[in-house]
């Protein structure tokens, strides 16, 4: 796929020598790894999903130019139950890109906000796309409590298709529209969504924009 410069990886969270939520992961990467021309083995990535250790990892499964299939392992431990500090980020998502749609390394933009963040005491940033609409964080999706619904950005947006946020909305508990940056800053309440963290409850400090 052009536009696209980097390989597909999935991370996941590894209980007990299950992989939680891996069967939607491994189709997001197999998914990926079609739309950008990788014929990784079938048997490898079955055995990247399924042979795990006893205990709590975090999981990373990726895919090479070449279609080699690793997989990385390190222990993980939940975040503390407390909002994370996040603020707006410099930078904006192209939200024609096709690098949005796929969980790819093609994320300079995201590892150059994050690292920023990080060395102002934040835990992420939230980013808008070239419409000024709301599009994810660095590493998570976001969801916006308005008028005591739960809404978060539609795909088109510029956002990744996270596993959690999927299956949040199959199951009718969050509803996908366009979210302003006036909406994100009045909202009821703001939380970051992945697959491996869970849904934890961010805090926009009112501060400038930083990454």
């Amino acid at each position: 796929m052009s536009g696209v410069n980097g390989t597909p990886f999935e991370t996941f969270l590894a209980e007990d020598g299950v992989a939680v939520r891996g069967t939607a992961h491994h189709a997001r990467l197999n998914a990926a790894c079609a739309s950008l021309g990788l014929k990784p083995s079938e048997r490898e990535l079955e055995a990247a999903f399924t042979d795990l250790p006893g205990g709590v990892w975090r999981a990373r499964v990726a895919v090479d130019t070449s279609g080699k299939v690793t997989r990385e392992l390190a222990p993980f431990t939940p975040d503390p139950a407390v909002p994370v500090p996040v603020a707006w980020a410099a930078e904006r998502v192209e939200e024609a890109s096709p690098a949005r749609g796929l969980k790819t390394t093609d994320r300079g933009l995201y590892d150059r906000g994050l690292a920023a963040a990080r060395a102002d005491g934040l835990g992420d940033l939230l980013f808008l796309n070239t419409r000024g609409e709301l599009a994810e964080s660095a590493i998570a999706n976001v969801f916006v409590e308005l008028d005591g619904c739960l809404v978060t950005p539609p795909l088109e947006a510029g956002v990744l298709p996270g596993i959690l946020r999927a299956a949040w909305l199959a199951a009718g508990d969050v509803t996908e529209r366009v979210v302003t940056q006036a909406e994100a800053e009045s909202a009821s309440a703001l939380y970051l969504v992945s697959s491996l963290r869970g849904v934890r409850r961010c805090l926009l400090q009112g501060r400038p924009a930083v990454g």
